[in-house]
């Protein structure tokens, strides 16, 4: 049994006297000469919390990319793993959308530690956390077994695609989730997926998108999706080009085909 009392300090540090009619109060003619204050040490730097803060690179404010007014290079907001509402998807609305947001959380995950360390057993692994991951972003408790079955696929195949796999392996210059601001009246962010500079000196820029498409040709709706975020893809491209000077590759990447889509940034 432990009872636990409050006293006050005053500013000699010499204890005050319990609150009447409390039971610290009637303990105290026994304890009070044995009561040793309780108090917390300084913390130091190493009980700390690390806080691993992404670098923001802002644009300054008279930027203007050539050819083009600063309007028209902020149109496409930066991808969240939303799903259209005329994308035929077989899962639409807001299950979609979280499983996109796990499955994100993962390849950055995997990238930053290397894709030679993910083996299939990890990511089966995976599916407890997974699951509670999900249930707290609010997918239904009748969908979400389904949804983890999905997001393990995407990784699973992902890691198990040639290109995938390239995509998350170590580049120069490599960046996960890399958070863009461009100044003007009122300041724009943006996140691209992934970015990296290739040997040949090129930068690509790759967004992910987690959709699956039911029927139909597969070909088909793979460049449909290309014409519909192309606007999106040449944005990040405008705005990286106003920080470096180099060829630029655009590319979306579908983990749950897996296959992608890859085209030059001409700008």
């Amino acid at each position: 049994l432990h009872l636990l009392g409050h006293i006050t300090f005053n500013s000699k540090g010499d204890a005050g006297k319990p609150v009447a009619d409390s039971l610290l109060e009637k303990l105290w003619p026994v304890i009070g000469d044995a009561f040793t204050p309780l108090q917390a040490p300084p913390a130091t730097r190493a009980d700390l919390p690390a806080v691993n803060a992404a670098a923001l690179w802002r644009l300054p404010a008279d930027w203007r990319p050539a050819g083009a007014t600063l309007s028209s290079v902020t149109t496409a907001p930066p991808d969240t793993g939303a799903v259209l509402a005329d994308v035929d998807f077989d899962w639409a609305g807001d299950t979609a959308r979280h499983v996109g947001t796990l499955v994100h959380r993962h390849l950055e995950q995997i990238a930053t530690q290397g894709p030679e360390h993910w083996t299939p057993e990890r990511i089966a692994g995976l599916q407890k956390g997974v699951r509670l991951g999900l249930r707290n972003l609010g997918v239904d408790a009748d969908e979400v077994e389904q949804a983890v079955t999905r997001t393990l696929r995407a990784l699973q195949q992902t890691l198990a695609h040639e290109t995938g796999r390239w995509i998350l392996d170590a580049h120069k210059d490599a960046r996960c989730e890399w958070p863009l601001t461009v100044a003007e009246q009122t300041a724009r962010h943006y996140v691209i997926d992934r970015s990296f500079v290739d040997p040949k000196g090129v930068r690509w820029i790759i967004d992910y998108k987690t959709g699956e498409h039911l029927d139909g040709d597969r070909d088909a709706f793979l460049d449909s999706e290309q014409e519909r975020y192309r606007a999106q893809l040449e944005n990040y491209g405008r705005i990286v080009r106003a920080l470096e000077d180099r060829p630029i590759r655009l590319a979306l990447y579908f983990p749950l085909f897996p296959d992608w889509r890859v085209w030059d940034y001409a700008g």
